[in-house]
């Protein structure tokens, strides 16, 4: 909403040094202890967590052993709920118009701003509190790793950001969580990469795997390839007809090489192996993402994103969505928005709405290649 306002919006992306293994003992008691954890329980974690010691092995050989003072112990269950709450509280040290997301130690900070020089003095202030408080909790920033990204509206080339007396790069694209972002969000950089990488591995399965079966090759497309070109799908889906074909032309390619496939069109390719287009699921799994968001499945705020439209419907279903104004491209192409449409066009009665299974068996149950 912030683009599409015409604001500008500035993200730092903060990487911390080996994070797991820099929680201080004695502070996360500390803060175990101010979040009402005590008796037995915080007994119970001490005990687990002091007095550890590890060795390195190499050969036959073994290395002093060490004692650790440090650290939450990777592979337990308990290990990363630890690290939670010990970073948790960063959120409050930041300025209220900073907001905060925390996925594991991967740490994201953004403001938005009306004018571009409150979002850097805001983003300036955000970067200094945090270095103080990585300091007092021990809890070191790579410097070379973080980075800052602007959407809308650009900064200067003199415009720089500081993590105590470190200059962070100011970068035009950025993997996040997984998806590579760029400062358009045309999300062109993510698709050639995963397109590159699904490619490779479909080739490596016809030259690794010593059988012809199409059957064999298949499964094993849909578990190695097909996940590359689906994964967090709902953010990324291109709209561009030649990122549609780039993205199809992995599965395309794949399958006209199996045997006895090389002289059928796609569409017959697909029928034969019991295949859907890419296309066709990416359009699935936005509905059911959608459903998912309406009706509470996930933790997301449904206001913030759909309204229902308050126009009383005499056709189709009675969960019907209100189409929001969108003033550039990137906006009118975001689930939010390009979902809507084919969402009120669903063939369906409030039958089809009673649970996540009953709404996933209607969605296999009709065509949806009109909607495409």
């Amino acid at each position: 909403m912030a683009i599409n306002n015409k604001q500008s919006v500035t993200v730092a992306y903060i990487d911390y040094c080996k994070a797991f293994d820099s929680v201080c003992h004695n502070k996360l008691f500390v803060k175990l202890k101010a979040y009402g954890v005590g008796g037995n329980l915080l007994h119970w974690i001490e005990d687990f967590l002091r007095n550890r010691s590890q060795t390195t092995q190499v050969g036959s050989q073994y290395s002093n052993e060490r004692y650790l003072s440090s650290g939450i112990v990777q592979g337990s269950c308990i290990g990363p709920l630890l690290f939670l709450l010990y970073i948790n509280d960063v959120i409050e040290i930041l300025p209220s118009d900073c907001v905060c997301k925390l996925f594991a130690d991967d740490l994201k900070l953004y403001s938005v701003a009306k004018i571009t020089e409150d979002s850097m003095h805001v983003m300036q202030e955000s970067l200094d509190n945090l270095f103080r408080w990585s300091n007092k909790w021990q809890l070191s920033i790579s410097y070379k790793k973080c980075s800052v990204m602007s959407f809308g509206r650009t900064y200067s080339d003199n415009c720089c950001f500081y993590i105590g007396n470190n200059i962070i790069q100011s970068v035009n694209t950025h993997k996040d969580l997984g998806v590579h972002l760029d400062t358009n969000l045309t999300f062109c950089a993510h698709i050639n990469n995963i397109v590159a990488k699904s490619h490779t591995r479909a080739g490596l399965i016809r030259k690794c795997f010593l059988s012809n079966d199409p059957g064999t090759l298949v499964k094993a497309f849909t578990t190695y390839v097909r996940p590359l070109l689906e994964y967090a799908s709902v953010i990324w889906s291109p709209y561009h007809t030649g990122d549609i074909d780039k993205v199809e032309s992995v599965q395309r390619r794949f399958t006209k090489r199996l045997a006895g496939m090389q002289y059928l069109s796609y569409a017959d390719r697909l029928h034969t192996l019991q295949l859907e287009s890419l296309e066709m699921r990416r359009l699935r799994f936005d509905l059911l993402y959608t459903y998912k968001i309406l009706f509470g499945l996930v933790h997301i705020d449904s206001n913030s994103l759909f309204k229902f439209n308050p126009v009383t419907v005499t056709r189709g279903h009675c969960y019907k969505l209100y189409a929001a104004t969108s003033r550039i491209n990137v906006r009118h192409n975001f689930f939010c928005n390009r979902i809507v449409n084919v969402w009120n066009a669903l063939p369906a009665s409030a039958a089809n709405f009673t649970s996540y299974n009953c709404f996933r068996s209607f969605l296999f149950s009709v065509d949806l290649s009109k909607l495409v």
